[in-house]
């Protein structure tokens, strides 16, 4: 009844059993499928970024010409300057250089511009600063200059309406200088005097939705000023 029994558990191998160790994972080789899925990946996410930045940049582009053409300044100086009592019309079309018998017109002013087309290129948002407003606007003039004899009564006008808008837009550059220094000299405990790194502005101050004329002077209608409306989609006038 003491005696002690002893158990014999049998080797795997001695019953044809096989111990096998972990298996270590193998470094997979990804196929031409998974390889094309990659770089259709990775090219997506190339596409989308370039995508962004062009979206980025035409956001900033926007915001410029947007800037340019709501600059109530501008179109009043282009107002002036194609009522001005020296231009007769003169400037405000492009010239017919075929039905004046002008042959050597094309031959001396190599890029025709006029006062009209500058009117519809700034409602049309094609300027994206106040420089291309004015770099057309001279070369209306400087293009009369070039191509008129000194002494000539358009040689004359166009002299005396660049000089006008030189001085006008001296006036204009003044004011967005004193604008934006302004706009940087601003701190206040809502922006820090931190920028924005689209406009480069800090606050703004608040400004009302505005309200422009309809008709082709696409002038902004002044607060409490007096204007009527017209039937259908025609807008309002003053």
């Amino acid at each position: 009844g003491g005696a002690s029994t002893s158990i014999q558990h049998p080797h795997p191998q001695s019953e044809g059993l096989q111990l096998h160790s972990p298996r270590q994972p193998k470094a997979s080789i990804p196929s031409e499928n998974e390889n094309n899925e990659n770089n259709e990946s990775q090219g997506s996410g190339d596409l989308e970024l370039r995508g962004f930045l062009l979206d980025y940049g035409s956001h900033i582009k926007e915001l410029r010409t947007e800037n340019a053409r709501d600059n109530f300044l501008i179109p009043l100086i282009l107002r002036r300057l194609m009522e001005h009592r020296s231009n007769r019309g003169i400037f405000n079309f492009p010239v017919d250089h075929v039905a004046l018998r002008l042959t050597t017109y094309l031959d001396i002013v190599k890029t025709p511009m006029d006062l009209g087309t500058v009117k519809r290129r700034l409602e049309a948002g094609m300027y994206e600063n106040i420089d291309g407003f004015a770099k057309d606007v001279r070369l209306t003039f400087e293009n009369a200059l070039l191509f008129n004899p000194e002494g000539h009564f358009v040689w004359k006008a166009a002299r005396k309406i660049l000089k006008t808008f030189e001085e006008e837009y001296k006036n204009l550059l003044k004011l967005e200088h004193e604008t934006t220094e302004n706009a940087l000299k601003h701190f206040c405990d809502k922006c820090k005097g931190m920028q924005c790194a689209i406009c480069q502005r800090r606050c703004l101050e608040y400004q009302s939705a505005k309200l422009r004329c309809s008709s082709p002077c696409n002038l902004k209608i002044n607060r409490n000023a007096t204007y009527y409306r017209l039937g259908g989609d025609r807008g309002q006038h003053w």
